[in-house]
């Protein structure tokens, strides 16, 4: 593997790897369901979603307080936690919400809240397109933000978090999270950063 190029960082995207952004919102989501109403194609909004569908995701993502309940996600803070061991340079992302700077404002807050206890020399960017921010490695539970960002980077890491609707995932350049791999997870990251950082 060769060097990403520019953007010595391992990335997080903070959606979709520190928070249980997922849970929640399927959580939220499955209160307001009616009886026959198929499954959402994604948590996000998406393009292949019902338009109401992306409405009620949008409602929930702009509503008071939502963001800044969000729990930890254990998974996604046991590979920082690595990053950490490893004295890996961290940024989180997080996507620049145009229609509703209170959203922003508020995963400001659960990044300060949450993150930057634990790894204080890590920052926080928002961002128009998270596949756009070059880096070594991304770290996600989007198969899609990983698919464009490693399609954008190909020389990249990627690491999936584990959700319900990215099981079987498989890329030449990714590995997934399922629990009992975070060694793997480590020598991946070891090797990443030996190959970009020394």
């Amino acid at each position: 593997m060769n060097c990403v190029a520019e953007g010595d960082r391992f990335i997080f995207d903070l959606e979709g790897a520190l928070t249980n952004y997922d849970e929640a919102m399927r959580g939220c989501l499955r209160e307001i369901v009616s009886p026959g109403e198929p499954r959402p194609i994604s948590l996000y909004w998406h393009s292949r979603n019902p338009e109401y569908v992306n409405n009620r995701i949008e409602l929930f993502r702009e509503y008071p307080g939502w963001w800044t309940k969000l729990q930890k996600n254990s998974s996604g803070f046991e590979v920082l936690d690595a990053c950490l061991e490893l004295a890996l340079p961290v940024t989180v992302i997080v996507r620049k919400n145009l229609k509703c700077p209170d959203e922003d404002l508020e995963k400001k807050v659960w990044y300060d809240t949450n993150v930057v206890p634990v790894l204080p020399s890590s920052e926080l960017i928002t961002v128009d397109a998270k596949y756009l921010v070059s880096g070594i490695a991304l770290v996600t539970g989007s198969r899609n933000t990983l698919n464009a960002w490693l399609g954008k980077h190909p020389d990249g890491l990627g690491i999936l978090m584990p959700t319900s609707t990215n099981g079987g995932y498989q890329h030449s350049q990714a590995i997934r999270y399922d629990y009992d791999n975070l060694e793997k997870i480590k020598e991946q990251l070891r090797a990443v950063s030996e190959r970009c950082l020394n």
